[in-house]
């Protein structure tokens, strides 16, 4: 029988799962901003549920989704709730391919 960790790491594991699911692979966006950056020709690589990573007209980049504004944050479909979740269980933000659709 699983203990209140063991089902916590399961939700976790499920909300995850949901999430990668529901993203899309090689998404090109004309800008992407963050805090007080703008990144030109920007093509998203992986999206976790805490960060999205990119190339630009800059080179290679990541940012932390909490750190985009509420719209962007909508668009990669951010759950503040299960960053914060994932982050204080310790578990790993594995990229995810996005697929496209």
């Amino acid at each position: 029988m699983l203990g209140a960790e063991g089902t916590m790491h399961s939700k976790l594991i499920l909300v995850f799962l949901i999430t990668a699911l529901s993203v899309q692979a090689d998404e090109i966006l004309p800008t992407l901003t963050v805090g007080a950056d703008t990144f030109t020709n920007v093509t998203i690589t992986k999206v976790t549920p805490t960060d999205v990573y990119f190339l630009s007209s800059s080179g290679m980049g990541n940012a932390k989704l909490k750190d985009l504004d509420p719209e962007t944050q909508k668009h990669f479909k951010f759950n503040f709730d299960q960053a914060e979740a994932l982050e204080k269980a310790g578990a790993p933000c594995r990229p995810t391919l996005r697929e496209s659709g």
